[in-house]
């Protein structure tokens, strides 16, 4: 019995550990932006298409990050183009899907 009750409270006790080690890791990036990234076609013939889109992106995390929606961190945009072809739209997806920071 005393076993079992001290194994429980060595998983508890390294639970806890967990927990607070991984909270003081993310106060620490507090200040880091927030990225997030839009793919879209930015050149050829659909590009005033993929202008506005930004546009409309960019007028609403401008409001978020102004309203400080999430704390003191940023959101901020990685644009990729992918010309409004669906080869190019594949290649973008594993770039964005390879990338750490989205």
């Amino acid at each position: 019995m005393k076993k079992k009750l001290l194994t429980v409270l060595l998983i508890l006790i390294n639970a806890a550990c967990i927990f607070i080690l991984s909270e003081t890791s993310l106060f620490q990036n507090k200040k880091q932006p927030v990225y997030i990234a839009v793919a879209g076609p930015m050149s050829g013939a659909n590009k005033t298409e993929g202008e506005a889109m930004l546009r409309g992106i960019r007028l609403y995390l401008d409001k978020i990050n102004n309203e400080k929606k999430i704390g003191d961190r940023k959101i901020k945009l990685i644009i990729f183009d992918d010309k409004n072809d669906k080869r190019v739209a594949m290649k973008v997806a594993s770039q964005i899907a390879d990338d750490n920071k989205v």
